[in-house]
């Protein structure tokens, strides 16, 4: 899940949906890693020659978007083909045009044949030709691997037009914005003039830097070893930083307006004045009370002006603003990349358990260049690496991916050559994580909070009573997550579980051999591993179940190729959905392995997506939410998946699902809060100075012992999970953990009121995705009918995950 996990498709058909032509594809587990959070995006999705969609014109045309998270998002809106004209801020913006080449999928070289209750599917396709998909908006002949996402519909390269036309207008509105920031309004008259200029040039910037930096990423988190991409991601990278300057200078002159008493009582407190803990409920007060009387055409942002003038209290001047952002790139972010090009490219030699060793199992490093990496080796059905008389080799996310597997020799000897992989690696990421928290610490110190976790609940729109209750709760429930683990090893035959048994498939009654636990299937024909095609077509048709709505956008995202899913060296692990606001799309890379995990990551990824599709008809300031929130729609849609599963089974197959959705549960909870633990005590020691590889791995461990206790060996934890989450590495996404436990509860709280009145929720559910744009966390939650701040809230939705405990160790269906 940048949030979670998840992968690609390319398919359906009419009604239910027939979906065929899998290319396989296995190696990545489905656990938790990045989730790409962008502003929501405005739709249309016009097609060019072979392409699909509908397009949208100013004031709100059909279309698609996706994505999640905290970032501002686009303004523009176009007609088919045309060129999108920047809409005003304060009116929904329809869709930007996008010209494109075919969406849909082809197998890859593997022919399609049709599949499912109902509709067409894929047409037969020859060995590497192209395919013809019936869908619901007619045929689209297909040009792609089904499993790898398609950019074109974004921009045909970084020589095209296109791009470089982006490229210069978003120049052209930075130096334009850094003037009109500047300004100081001399009556209320020109003060809203002002302000509604300066809110239509940052949703301008907006549109065109997240389009613009998405692409970029999509292309460099597939294939990290891209020297081209690399570099044109830091031409971009530098050419915003004014721009963040830009929004320092607005904040700034924003406050100094209000303290003139232009859009209601005058503000008191002058721009930069410092001030304690203790005063920031009365300063709240009189921000909301200085932007009381903002004009209708401005009213609607009121809450986004709030959270600008919080955040003025909280910037340096704007010249050590600019010098913050523009060290970033070369310290806060850099480590980050190195992180990720570490962990992508590491791989080590592997021969299944048994197996003569032909050659010496020697770690190797990563690969350092792209001849290395690529040149004489290739790549087998799986994913795994093959060179000429060498063993086969398996990165470091394949390593990983075997956590899944039945046969314990397996799982335990990848375990073991993980960490013995990181070992080898362990000071170029000790030094990336202690660089990446130092300078986090020097700049969120220099802005006036005591601790980074201080700006980390800001940003969530949270605040430390509702992390604290929170975290209260989780703790107070560990028992019943330990009651979990046991239990899974007694019918594992195990003293205790390792590590490396977490996510092991339970074995069926008077069966030798373990039964893949997580795959299903509604006519309960559980496949023992699902391709592609069954992932696809069993959430479209679940997502239907809950509204044609989403079972809808799930089946366009799936169609049009915005998923990138197969594993491959160069290619990041984990999983993330990211927006494109200018042509209303958004992607999602993941790494499908065929586990049911890895379709509840789809459905995790697709809730984060359809989040931003329901906020499209909203102004593009206010469809900007914080990391708790994105969490809203992906654990929700990962609910139902998961529990339209348990509800179709029985027996052996309804228990070994109850064990996914408890295996899920105990990461987003228990793992979670250890490295809660974790990030809390790195950042006290790190205050102080560098901590060692040796203390890092102490670190970890004793924050695992602290969450997971009886619940697993002792002796057989993990030291390097802190190499191998990037959530530690961005200087951005401090404390990026117990947003997901924060969505997983707020999600089970929400599924319960669908399940009470599923008639009517479908509609109040996207009230309820609306509202994330509107306000904090505290006051959307009120929305629901809940009070966050007091652990009784979260003790509801932590009994939901205590009754399948409860069926858990008694083994009973």
């Amino acid at each position: 899940m940048i949030n979670g996990s998840t992968k690609s498709p390319a398919f359906t058909a009419g009604g239910s949906g027939g979906l065929a032509g899998d290319a396989g594809g296995l190696g990545v587990s489905g656990s938790s890693g990045l989730v790409a959070g962008s502003g929501g995006v405005s739709g249309g999705l016009a097609g060019g020659a072979g392409g699909l969609g509908v397009s949208g014109s100013s004031g709100g045309g059909l279309g698609y978007a996706a994505g999640g998270g905290p970032r501002m998002a686009a303004g523009a809106s176009g007609g088919a083909g045309g060129t999108g004209v920047v809409s005003s801020p304060m009116a929904s913006s329809g869709g930007a045009s996008a010209s494109g080449s075919g969406s849909g999928a082809s197998g890859s070289g593997a022919s399609g044949s049709a599949s499912g209750a109902s509709g067409a599917g894929y047409s037969a396709g020859s060995p590497g030709g192209n395919r013809t998909l019936k869908s619901p908006l007619g045929d689209v002949t297909d040009l792609g691997d089904p499993q790898l996402w398609q950019l074109e519909s974004v921009y045909p390269g970084l020589d095209s037009p296109q791009y470089k036309g982006d490229i210069q207008e978003l120049r052209e509105l930075i130096e334009r914005a850094s003037k009109v920031f500047a300004e100081e309004p001399d009556s209320q008259t020109r003060a809203v003039e002002w302000l509604t200029q300066c809110l239509d040039l940052q949703a301008r910037i907006a549109t065109l830097d997240e389009t613009l930096e998405s692409y970029l990423y999509c292309r460099y988190s597939t294939d990290t070893r891209d020297s081209a991409v690399m570099a044109e991601l830091n031409a971009v990278e530098a050419m915003v930083v004014p721009a963040k300057t830009a929004q320092v200078v607005f904040r700034n002159s924003l406050a100094r307006a209000c303290s003139r008493g232009f859009f209601g009582r005058a503000l008191a407190d002058p721009p930069g004045s410092s001030r304690g803990a203790s005063q920031a409920r009365e300063v709240s007060r009189a921000i909301r009370e200085s932007l009381a009387d903002l004009p209708p055409g401005l009213a609607d942002f009121r809450f986004v002006l709030e959270e600008a003038l919080e955040e003025q209290k909280h910037q340096m001047s704007p010249e050590l603003e600019d010098l913050a952002a523009d060290l970033n790139r070369s310290g806060g972010e850099a480590w980050g990349r190195l992180q990720q090009q570490i962990s992508s490219n590491l791989s080590m030699p592997w021969k299944n358990p048994g197996e003569s060793d032909k050659t010496p199992g020697t770690p190797a490093a990563p690969a350092s260049s792209r001849d290395s990496a690529e040149g004489s080796r290739a790549e087998d059905p799986s994913g795994s690496v093959e060179q000429p008389d060498q063993p086969q080799r398996k990165t470091v996310i394949e390593l990983r991916s075997l956590a899944f597997d039945p046969d314990r020799r397996i799982r335990k000897q990848a375990y073991e050559l993980e960490l013995e992989a990181w070992k080898q690696v362990e000071i170029p990421m000790a030094a990336a994580i202690n660089g990446v928290k130092g300078f986090s610490i020097s700049i969120d110190s220099r802005r006036g909070y005591e601790e980074s976790l201080d700006r980390s609940v800001a940003l969530n729109r949270i605040t430390r009573k509702t992390l604290d209750a929170m975290i209260s709760a989780m703790e107070q429930h560990l028992p019943d997550f330990h009651r979990y683990l046991q239990k899974k090893a007694e019918l594992l035959g195990l003293e205790r579980l390792s590590f490396y048994d977490i996510f092991a498939p339970l074995k069926a009654p008077d069966s030798p051999e373990p039964a893949p636990p997580r795959n299903s299937g509604r006519d309960q024909s559980f496949p023992s591993t699902w391709s592609y095609e069954q992932a696809g077509n069993f959430i479209i048709e679940t997502f239907r179940g809950f509204s044609q709505d989403l079972g809808d956008f799930a089946a366009k995202a799936f169609e049009s190729r915005w998923i990138d899913a197969r594993p491959r060296p160069g290619k990041i692990g984990g999983a993330y959905c990211t927006d494109l606001p200018k042509p209303g799309e958004s992607r999602i890379l993941a790494n499908f392995d065929g586990s049911f995990s890895s379709v509840s990551t789809l459905a995790h990824e697709l809730g984060h997506a359809y989040h931003s599709y329901v906020l499209r008809d909203q102004p593009q300031l206010l469809r900007s939410y914080p990391m708790t929130l994105a969490e809203t729609a992906s654990i929700f849609c990962e609910t139902i998946i998961y529990n339209t599963a348990i509800e179709n089974s029985g027996g052996f197959q309804r228990l070994s699902l109850i064990e996914g959705i408890l295996s899920e549960s105990t990461q987003v909870i228990v793992d979670i809060l250890s490295r809660f633990y974790f990030e809390r005590n790195l950042f006290g020691s790190r205050k102080n100075r560098e901590l060692s590889p040796d203390e890092l791995c102490q670190a970890m461990v004793q924050a695992q012992k602290d969450s997971y206790g009886p619940g697993l060996n002792q002796e057989e934890l993990h030291p390097y999970m802190w190499a191998v989450k990037g959530h530690y590495y961005s200087p951005e996404l401090a404390f990026y953990n117990f947003p997901y436990a924060f969505g997983q509860l707020f999600g089970l709280g929400l599924y319960a009121q669908y399940k009470e009145n599923p008639r009517e929720f479908p509609e109040a559910y996207r009230t309820i995705l609306v509202e994330t744009g509107r306000a904090n966390a505290v006051d959307v939650c009120k929305s629901a009918g809940f009070s966050i701040e007091t652990p009784d809230f979260w003790n509801q939705g932590l009994s939901a995950i205590v009754n399948f405990v409860n069926i858990f160790t008694k083994g009973s269906t």
